[in-house]
C-alpha cells in the first residue's frame, strides 16, 4: 500500500469517529478561598462528628468572634476562643490547603484562610 492510501484510510477512519472532533472541556481551577473552604468544611465535619456534634452549634459564635479578621493569627485566635481544645482544625486546614495541587505557587495571604473559614462556617451553621 502506498503512503497516500494509508493516509487516506486513516483520515477516513478519523472522520467516522465522532469523538475525534470533540473538544475536551477542562473545568476551571478552584480559587484559594474555595480550596480553604472545602478543606475547612471537611475538617470541621470530621472533627465534630458523632458525640461532638453539639460543638457545631457554636459556629455562629465563632463567626461573631471572627468579625472583620484579616490574618491567619486572628483566625486562630477567634477559633481557639470558641474551641480551645481544637486548634488542630485550623492547622490541618491550612496544611491541606497549601499542599493542594491547585494551590498557587506564590502562596496567598491570611485573608484567603479567613474568608475560606468564614464561608465554611456559614455553610455548616445553616445546615
Amino acid at each position: 500500500m502506498s503512503r497516500r492510501a494509508v493516509l487516506a484510510a486513516l483520515l477516513g477512519f478519523a472522520a467516522v469517529l465522532p469523538g475525534c472532533y470533540d473538544v475536551p472541556i477542562i473545568p476551571p481551577r478552584p480559587s484559594p478561598v474555595e480550596i480553604v473552604q472545602r478543606n475547612a468544611s471537611a475538617e470541621i465535619v470530621r472533627e465534630f462528628a458523632g458525640t461532638k456534634a453539639e460543638l457545631r452549634k457554636e459556629l455562629p459564635k465563632f463567626l461573631e468572634k471572627l468579625g472583620d479578621a484579616e490574618t491567619s493569627q486572628q483566625l486562630l485566635a477567634a477559633w481557639t476562643e470558641v474551641y480551645p481544645d481544637y486548634p488542630r482544625v485550623v492547622r490541618r486546614t491550612i496544611s491541606k490547603s497549601v499542599n493542594d495541587t491547585n494551590w498557587p505557587v506564590m502562596g496567598a495571604d491570611g485573608r484567603v484562610y479567613v474568608e475560606g473559614f468564614r464561608q465554611a462556617a456559614q455553610e455548616l451553621s445553616q445546615s
